[in-house]
């Protein structure tokens, strides 16, 4: 197999660690502001950062992928597209 198919089948493997890493570092920091404690909030800083450069890892394979399966430029342009809307835009 080669690297970049390799990628593009990590896609769905990589998928759910950025959305559970930000959603971690989300109620950390909704119990930090109960709690008054930095140290939730410095917890929630590290997961958001990691679940944001697991998002960006998890995007660059999803673009393997579509490469991967053999779908039409034009196709794979407009699906691109709206990943990147969605990506950026949440």
């Amino acid at each position: 197999m080669e690297f970049w198919q390799l990628r593009g089948d990590l896609h769905p493997k990589l998928v759910p660690f950025p959305l559970v890493l930000l959603l971690a570092g989300l109620l950390l920091d909704a119990v930090g502001l109960i709690r008054r404690g930095p140290q939730f909030h410095f917890a929630a800083k590290i997961l958001s950062s990691a679940g944001t450069f697991f998002l960006l890892v998890a995007f660059i394979c999803g673009i393997y992928a579509e490469i991967w399966a053999g779908h039409p430029f034009s196709y794979r342009l407009s699906q691109a597209g709206s990943h990147i809307i969605l990506t950026f835009g949440v």
